[in-house]
């Protein structure tokens, strides 16, 4: 039973000579298998290369998932541990670190930064270089009178005459022209709206095309003009001269006829206007009254009382201070009354009229 292996702790599934699985102890029980001899540790030869996660491995694999290590791995250059040379010691060809995270940024800091960080700098350094050279270029370009950009940094020893007519002072953070084409002037003053014109201290122009003149005047709409100390224009394409939400207006002087149907009008043209209006008005309503008074008149008029009577009449009418007369006929014939009447007015306006009736 032994030697064809179906009888003892080793074991050969089929018996021997098979070439079934060679079992050690599959019958009973323990861990652990210890080959420990008299003298010491045994080796164990003979072992086939692991393949599944619990097969032991030989020496072959172990040596071979060594050198793997050793050859792919970043080690040091020493035993101090001073120096790493990424691509092993003696390398020639740069590799790529890649994945590194961002450095901190400080006096102290030993840590590596990265590209986007050296990216960032790179632009500072080239909006840096570009402004240097601006600079550079506006102090070579100055006029007579100021130093040279490559000479010593010295007083002027006089004021160019251009600039005489010019002159600032102002305790306020520094004027901000911040839109395309845009001028600001005055301390504190912003034009942020493209093209747009901020003068004076406080003021803002934000809207496309904003003007903003005055301390403290605000262009807000597009296209929009504050003019004044403290003047607010909100709207698109608006012009104003005071802050109606703070109650401040202005009067507007000197301000010429209109002559074009969008001009502005003054008080004189307006004036005229009103009273041209009401001279109309007393026109007509006295024309209106006349005619009242010659209703009043024809009214007046008797007619004819009987058949085959005739009667010529006269008669008077006043209202509202107009006056009026009226002549009229009348004669009843037969089942018929005919009627004819016309007046005169104060207003010197003529009415007539006619009329017939027939009688059963």
């Amino acid at each position: 039973g032994i030697a064809s292996g179906t009888v003892g702790l080793v074991q050969q599934q089929g018996g021997a000579p098979g070439n079934g699985t060679i079992t050690i102890g599959a019958a009973t029980g323990g861990t652990a298998v210890d080959v420990t001899g008299t003298t010491g540790a045994r080796q164990i030869k003979g072992v086939a290369a692991g393949v599944d996660a619990t097969d032991a491995v030989n020496v072959s694999q172990l040596n071979a998932a060594v050198s793997n290590v050793s050859d792919n791995a970043v080690m040091y250059d020493n035993a101090a541990r001073s120096m790493v040379t990424l691509g092993g010691v003696g390398a020639s060809v740069p590799v790529v670190l890649r994945n590194v995270a961002p450095a901190t940024l400080s006096a102290a800091s030993t840590d590596a930064v990265n590209g986007s960080q050296l990216y960032a700098t790179n632009l500072a350094v080239t909006a840096n270089t570009n402004a240097i050279n601006a600079l550079s270029n506006n102090l070579n370009n100055v006029k007579d009178g100021l130093i040279h950009a490559q000479q010593p940094v010295v007083q002027p020893t006089s004021t160019p005459d251009y600039l005489k007519y010019f002159a600032a002072s102002s305790s306020g953070a520094a004027a901000n022209a911040s839109g395309p084409e845009s001028i600001s002037a005055g301390g504190n003053s912003s034009a942020s709206g493209a093209n747009s014109v901020a003068v004076g201290a406080g003021s803002q122009a934000s809207g496309s095309g904003a003007v903003a003149l005055g301390a403290n005047s605000s262009a807000l709409g597009n296209g929009s003009v504050a003019v004044g100390q403290g003047s607010v224009a909100s709207g698109d394409n608006t012009v104003s001269f005071g802050n109606s939400a703070a109650g401040m207006t202005r009067t507007l002087t000197n301000v010429s006829a209109g002559v074009a149907p969008t001009d502005a009008v003054n008080v004189k043209q307006l004036n005229d206007s009103v009273s041209g209006l009401r001279s109309q008005i007393e026109h007509d309503r006295a024309d209106a009254n006349g005619g009242t008074a010659s209703a009043v008149a024809i009214a007046s008029l008797p007619q004819a009382p009987a058949p085959g009577k005739s009667v010529v009449a006269v008669g008077g009418g006043t209202y509202a201070g107009q006056s009026a007369l009226a002549v009229g006929l009348s004669t009843y014939a037969g089942r018929w009354i005919l009627k004819a009447s016309g007046s005169t007015n104060t207003r010197g306006t003529v009415a007539a009229g006619v009329g017939a009736g027939f009688v059963w």
